[in-house]
């Protein structure tokens, strides 16, 4: 394997260069250079000021080219002084893109100064950041176009509070896309996660069925058509292979935590096994032997990795002590009599903790929920 190549000092020949060649190209080939060098990390004090001088004059540069070669060179560097980040950042887009998407030498004021004075595309490298604090999204969400909003919805790495997504949701009411973004986020306010269903595509729906906290009460009937669609496609099927069966679910991007769940009050273990293995790419073996093994503290772990609603651990949890009263998984198990237990466990164990409406969900037979409708 090839050694990393590390950049050399600079020579005499560099200074040089960059005192009597003023032609850009050279002056672009010398920043890259010096911001190389300027990078490493074992850099005496004395050479990585003499560079820092450098790169400021540089930052300074009458060409572009030459200021956007500085500007994606030094935009991953942590130590980079923040005089040369902000004058960077407040230039072009071409030349404050890079810094403005990735630098931290930037504070929480920088980047909504940036905001305030920067175009769309500065705007737009901002919500691409590896981290946006609230006050940061907020900015964006208040004054940025549907672009950046879009762009911001879509970074997981951004702080978005209520008061902001009820923002966004204000100025895109009708926006399709941007209600898909919010259906999305985690979190979202039960009153708006309730109000934007009408507006989502059915699977979008789906997702805030499952993911989104609702407002109590009785399901409205957008609620219900989710329910009953995932039931649907989960029921029909008479296959005896069910962990082939959430595989195809799964290829077909339709094997979420509300089929998993309902397979599991109906006795299907196996699919539901299945379906957390593939959310987190463990083989059907491992994942069984987490479910239901550990002395009960594998299937938290494996339930919580696979970002299955936190509201329903305990139903699942009654319902592999259900099976395992029965014998285990490997047993086979008269399903009325395990959903009958399963329903005496809950009742007994954790009523106060699950919403009726959600257990009679679970567990109904699909004739039920489809006349409920």
């Amino acid at each position: 394997m090839a050694a990393a190549l590390t950049p050399s000092p600079l020579s005499h020949l560099d200074l040089d260069r960059l005192s009597r060649d003023t032609g850009p190209k050279a002056r672009a080939l010398t920043a890259h250079k010096i911001a190389r060098f300027f990078a490493q990390k074992h850099l005496p004090d004395r050479e990585r000021a003499l560079a820092a001088d450098i790169l400021r004059r540089f930052s300074f540069d009458p060409e572009v080219k030459v200021r956007q070669v500085l500007a994606t060179d030094l935009k991953d560097y942590p130590l980079l002084p923040r005089d040369i980040a902000t004058k960077l950042a407040g230039d072009v887009a071409e030349v404050a893109t890079p810094v403005l998407s990735a630098s931290q030498a930037l504070t929480e004021d920088d980047l909504i100064l940036a905001i305030e004075r920067g175009s769309s595309a500065c705007h737009q490298a901002i919500a691409k950041r590896p981290k946006i604090t609230a006050i940061v999204a907020g900015t964006l969400a208040r004054q940025c176009d549907r672009q950046t909003v879009l762009q911001l919805l879509a970074n997981g790495h951004s702080t978005l509070n209520a008061e902001t997504t009820g923002l966004i949701w204000r100025r895109f009411p009708e926006d399709g896309d941007v209600l898909r973004g919010l259906s999305h986020r985690p979190g979202l306010p039960p009153t708006m996660a309730l109000s934007i269903l009408p507006d989502l595509a059915p699977d979008d729906r789906d997702h805030v069925v499952t993911y989104q906290a609702l407002p109590d009460g009785p399901p409205t009937p957008f609620v219900m058509q989710s329910r009953r669609r995932l039931c649907h496609a989960y029921e029909p099927a008479g296959t005896a292979d069910r962990a082939g069966l959430a595989q195809g679910f799964h290829r077909a991007k339709r094997l979420g935590p509300l089929l998993a769940m309902r397979a599991l009050c109906l006795g299907d273990h196996r699919f539901f096994e299945t379906a957390l293995g593939l959310s987190v790419g463990l083989a059907a073996r491992n994942t069984a032997i987490l479910v239901h093994g550990g002395n009960g503290q594998g299937l938290p772990e494996i339930y919580g990795a696979a970002r299955m609603p936190d509201k329903w651990l305990p139903v699942a949890q009654a319902a592999i002590a259900v099976i395992g009263a029965f014998g285990g998984p490997n047993k086979d198990f008269n399903r009325n009599q395990y959903r009958d237990r399963l329903i005496d466990s809950l009742l007994s164990s954790v009523q106060a903790r699950i919403d009726a409406d959600i257990l009679s969900f679970l567990l109904s037979p699909i004739d039920k929920l489809v006349a409920s409708g």
